[in-house]
């Protein structure tokens, strides 16, 4: 059991506890000078590409263009590959990328008789929105096959790391000395998800790295004030939007006049990205021909159906207000299929001249309406608040940004705001970069929750809520919050429990849900019993970081924060 409270003390007591506490804080503060690095190496996981990039130098800072990305594809410059993972028939990994994809679709459609494989896409659509845990499963594309979401996440990333090291060891770098991996992840997932994609990534490297997490819509930020420096001076107030393949990335900055950035209003968003458009093409489809016949195509034609997909994503970003209809080259198998009666009454939508698949404008801004209308509803109540009317610029990041429907329709909110598109798709990768070399240029952050922890009275049950943070509080990322913890005859260290609410307040049995909880590294010291502690939670950075003081010894015992364990 533990009590948060502040204790009375004789004044000599007070005197040698402060001394204690100082000294204490001191040694640790000297253990942490910062580490010389090798390397930074960023691994990007996105919904529909994914990719990498690396430095060898903390002067790429102010050169972002010596930063080395990833390529694929020979003679093609893309710096992204499909994040599709494709499983032997046992589930031991096989292949990632163009190389999955081209050997599903070989072995499902040019040889029955051929080797059968189990293929993942969109794994990164799983951690959002979902309760999760260490056992949540995924389901593979034919939704028969399931495999755990953590394993995916990290065949997907130590094939990324693989990657990485190969390209960096033909760069002369030395992939055995200090390297520090930077994490790209939605500034709006939950402390769950971020702690997952930590976990993915330990399970296939050395327990002893070091790692840490970036924001994307942040890294693309850093990156573009470092190549249009024009556009960040002192005291300028932009929202970024990173428009990916599943999720819609929101957070709005101010510049300060050390140049480093403060978050304005907490980070906000949904998965609304362009799948949901892709989603909304398909289901068009699959309705005009028929869901069984749709499916039938998907089993018998996987390679045709990809090619279809493929076609419409590249074909969704040119759309504009002045080139509004979608004319697809189709596969002969998708023709015979659209032809054929199917009882529907359905089949008009789609209009099949020659080899080509007609898409009139009336069905194309059908197709993009939902996920369009969910970004503009949210962006125009996010610009009409206090702290942000006076926004002058929003700059829009992602795959998904390149789709003029989309920009347009930002532009129109505002009259009053400057809407940039960088035509450099590799910002997230170069600004993580440039991030991993300097954290600080983060300087403050606001709590998307409030979190708060239970109070144990004397009889042992929880009777109230402390309060740690507020939602909406502005917090220092090098800040960290403490209370005193009196130990009431334990006989172990506590384990504490960390809630969080989207609302103001955390009152007991009304939206304030467990979400993991802190738990001290060492072991029980007896010497410790009845003795006081200091709990410190530092809430400004990409994850949650803890630690437990001892105040009697002055002895750090670290701590783990748990948000998979139980929540």
């Amino acid at each position: 059991m533990q009590r948060f409270d502040e204790m009375a003390m004789p004044g000599s007591a007070v005197l040698f506890q402060i001394l204690f506490t100082f000294l204490c804080a001191y040694i640790k503060s000297t253990e942490a000078v910062p580490k010389k690095y090798d390397m930074v190496a960023v691994i990007d996981v996105g919904t529909a590409y994914s990719g990498y990039a690396f430095s060898t130098s903390p002067d790429d800072v102010q050169n972002p263009e010596n930063i080395v990305l990833g390529q694929w594809k020979e003679g093609l410059k893309t710096h992204k590959v499909p994040t599709s993972v494709l499983y032997n028939n046992d589930l031991s990994f096989y292949k990632f990328g163009y190389e999955a994809e081209n050997t599903y679709e070989d072995a499902r459609t040019e040889c029955s008789n051929c080797k059968t494989f189990v293929l993942f896409r969109h794994i990164k659509l799983n951690l959002y929105n979902t309760k999760l845990d260490r056992q949540v499963t995924i389901t593979d594309v034919s939704g028969k096959i399931q495999k755990p979401l953590i394993d995916v996440m990290a065949d997907t990333i130590n094939y990324l790391i693989s990657q990485l090291r190969q390209k960096s060891a033909e760069h002369g770098v030395n992939n055995n000395g200090d390297i520090k991996w930077v994490l790209t992840v939605p500034s709006i997932w939950s402390d769950q998800a971020k702690q997952l994609m930590r976990e993915a990534t330990l399970k296939k490297i050395e327990l002893e790295v070091d790692i840490v997490l970036s924001y994307e819509p942040e890294a693309a930020v850093i990156a573009l004030k470092h190549m249009q420096k024009e556009f960040f001076q002192s005291g300028v107030k932009y929202m970024v939007i990173d428009a990916g393949g599943g999720m819609i990335d929101i957070v709005v900055h101010e510049v300060q006049d050390d140049g480093t950035l403060r978050e304005v209003v907490a980070s906000s968003g949904g998965d609304w990205g362009g799948t949901r458009v892709n989603d909304a093409f398909e289901s068009l489809v699959e309705t005009s021909v028929g869901k069984e016949t749709f499916d039938q195509f998907k089993a018998d034609y996987i390679k045709d159906y990809f090619g279809l997909m493929a076609a419409f994503e590249y074909k969704k970003r040119m759309i504009s207000k002045n080139k509004p209809d979608i004319v697809l080259d189709i596969p002969d198998s998708l023709i015979e299929i659209i032809k054929k009666p199917t009882g529907t009454g359905e089949n008009s939508q789609l209009i099949v001249d020659g080899k080509g698949l007609t898409l009139t404008e009336e069905i194309v801004f059908s197709l993009f309406s939902q996920s369009i209308k969910n970004i503009t509803n949210h962006v125009s109540k996010l610009v009409q608040e206090p702290k942000v009317k006076d926004v002058s610029t929003i700059v829009m990041v992602g795959g998904y940004s390149q789709c003029h429907l989309l920009v347009n329709a930002i532009q129109n909110i505002s009259a009053d705001v400057q809407v940039i598109v960088p035509n450099d798709t590799a910002y997230v990768l170069k600004g993580a970069v440039i991030y991993g070399w300097n954290i600080s240029m983060i300087s403050e952050r606001v709590c998307k929750y409030t979190y708060a922890m239970p109070v144990f009275g004397q009889s042992g049950l929880n009777e109230e809520f402390v309060i740690w943070v507020n939602k909406g509080t502005a917090v220092k990322i090098d800040d960290c919050l403490k209370k005193k913890i009196r130990n009431l005859k334990l006989q172990s260290y506590p384990i504490f429990s960390l809630y969080a609410s989207t609302e103001e307040e955390c009152l007991k049995g009304k939206d304030c849900q467990k979400i993991g909880s802190i738990i001290p590294k060492e072991q029980y010291s007896p010497g410790d019993m009845h003795k006081d502690m200091r709990l410190d939670i530092c809430f400004g950075g990409t994850e949650i970081q803890a630690d437990v003081l001892v105040l009697h010894t002055g002895r750090y015992l670290g701590a783990d924060c748990d948000f998979l364990g139980l929540a």
